[in-house]
């Protein structure tokens, strides 16, 4: 029987309404458990990508991971990024959070 209380979630801080091309862009990513428990989040690795392209990763430590997207990682136009996390157990824990952004030049 899976423990439904130990399946990750985030809350991703920081998302921009709008980019700019050639500007960083910095998130905070909390990863708890689904009673919004940070304590007992595994250490892992938060990713933002756009498709299957990775544009900046970070470890979790204490249940919190900054990541910095770079400049050069934005397109002029829409932008549907995916931040994920992987507990990096065998038995992998992920959570996923998406969003749109218009970046401009």
């Amino acid at each position: 029987i899976m423990d439904l209380s130990r399946i990750p979630t985030l809350s991703v801080q920081g998302w921009p309404r709008r980019a700019r091309v050639g500007t960083s862009t910095r998130l905070v990513v909390t990863v708890s458990d689904s009673r919004g428990r940070v304590a007992d989040t595994p250490r892992g690795v938060v990713t933002v990508q756009r498709g299957s392209t990775v544009l900046a990763r970070a470890r979790v430590q204490g249940g919190v991971a900054r990541v910095t997207i770079p400049g050069r990682a934005w397109r002029a136009g829409t932008n549907r990024l995916t931040v994920k996390y992987s507990s990096g157990q065998k038995i992998s824990k992920i959570a996923q959070s998406h969003r749109t952004i218009t970046a401009r030049r």
